[in-house]
């Protein structure tokens, strides 16, 4: 299965680290999907939605996403600038700190440094609404935080990727998870693409 998914030849290694972790990915949501083990603890009750693992491998899918993203823009950096002394390496070092703070920060480096525009990636739209549920796991234990809240379009990016949240709380399907995973698949060989042809523009 792995080799099958990397059978696209990426130009990176860092690209084919990716891929195999998402493949663990998507065989951890296909035993999801065959054989659900919920765990009940705390304030859950029978008949709420219930953390069964399916958050777990949103958020881990997510992560190697964003570490994916942040490591491609610090390859591309190191091969396309030749740093002239420690000062500009310290600027540079500085850069690629900021940039991962958030996607925000990672669309705008990527514009920046490599010409790209993540929405010209093939699935970004999807990694967002993946993105924003990451966020609710990470920051309101799957529930929509006080900044979401505010947000008038987080639901529509929600359902861009199959994802809801009713009552505020995230709620992952099975083929919610599939299209989350399938997504990042394509994103991160979309992006390995368009930073080699970035690369072989300069």
């Amino acid at each position: 299965l792995a080799m099958a998914l990397i059978a696209g030849s990426p130009a990176y290694d860092i690209t084919d680290a990716a891929l195999l972790r998402l493949a663990a990915s998507q065989r951890a949501a296909s035993t999801l999907q065959r054989n659900v083990t919920r765990a009940r603890h705390g304030r859950l009750r029978p008949g709420s939605y219930e953390f069964d693992g399916r958050e777990a491998v949103l958020f881990r899918t997510t992560s190697v996403v964003a570490a994916f993203t942040d490591a491609l823009l610090m390859r591309f950096q190191s091969e396309n600038l030749e740093p002239a002394d420690v000062l500009i390496d310290k600027l540079i070092a500085e850069g690629e700190l900021n940039s991962s703070r958030n996607w925000d920060s990672r669309k705008a480096a990527y514009r920046r440094f490599c010409g790209v525009l993540m929405k010209d990636v093939r699935n970004f739209s999807e990694i967002e609404g993946a993105i924003d549920a990451r966020n609710m796991i990470a920051h309101g234990l799957g529930e929509l935080t006080a900044r979401q809240r505010r947000d008038s379009q987080i639901h529509a990016r929600l359902r861009r990727i199959n994802l809801d949240a009713p009552g505020g709380r995230l709620r992952v399907s099975d083929a919610a998870l599939q299209k989350v995973v399938q997504s990042s698949l394509n994103y991160v060989r979309s992006l390995d693409s368009v930073i080699a042809h970035a690369k072989a523009q300069r």
